[in-house]
């Protein structure tokens, strides 16, 4: 049976493109207004194949900006700007006031306690590691297009697996942890959260234990 959100060629949706030669956080990022989309995909080998993954993700409320974090981390590695470990996207937006930037690792299944606890020690070492770069974010483009004159972030770790996500009843699957002085939530998305493998930015936000702003639902 054909896992979902999985398969040889990916979706006709946009994806974010980065030049050849970037000189800047701000070439690694895409700036969304709803209802646009942008597809977050990673690859597997199977079976002598590649197969590819993804997440279609649209917004709604307000802009929002989708970057390569993985691939800014090894830009920002060139210059010994970023060290250890890199997960794979950054989502900045806004919700009710508050600036969020969600870090976005992708697998393609989780079945297995130790597969989540691998993705979170992956998610709160580079969390660590984009603190560090806050200032980055502080002064670019795309900030000042999704939140300007942000004073402080809200920062969540999501493990997103779009081919499946078993379910584990245990206290620690949802992590509150401080990382250098930042509170940090570490969460993995139900797998019921996508729609026909799609999710809005307040959808994701409310999946992960954001409320609801209670005027609009």
């Amino acid at each position: 049976m054909p896992l979902d959100c999985t398969g040889e060629d990916l979706p006709d949706i946009p994806t974010i493109e980065i030049p050849n030669s970037p000189t800047s956080f701000d070439d690694f990022c895409l700036v969304l207004n709803a209802p646009a989309q942008v597809l977050l995909h990673e690859s597997i080998s199977n079976k002598n194949k590649t197969l590819k993954y993804w997440v279609i993700l649209e917004a709604d409320d307000y802009p929002l900006a989708a970057c390569e974090l993985e691939q800014y981390a090894d830009y920002a590695a060139q210059q010994q700007n970023w060290e250890g470990k890199r997960s794979d996207y950054l989502l900045i937006g806004s919700h009710q006031g508050d600036c969020y930037l969600i870090i976005i690792e992708l697998r393609h299944v989780i079945v297995k306690e130790e597969h989540e606890d691998q993705k979170f020690e992956q998610l709160r070492q580079c969390i660590e590691q984009l603190i560090n770069q806050l200032f980055v974010i502080d002064q670019s483009n795309v900030l000042t297009e999704v939140y300007p004159n942000t004073e402080q972030y809200k920062i969540i770790g999501v493990v997103i697996a779009p081919g499946n996500t078993r379910q584990f009843r245990r206290g620690e699957l949802n992590l509150k942890i401080e990382i250098k002085s930042h509170p940090v939530l570490i969460r993995t998305l139900p797998k019921d959260a996508l729609s026909q493998c799609k999710i809005t930015w307040t959808d994701l936000l409310h999946r992960v234990g954001i409320p609801r702003n209670p005027r609009t639902g």
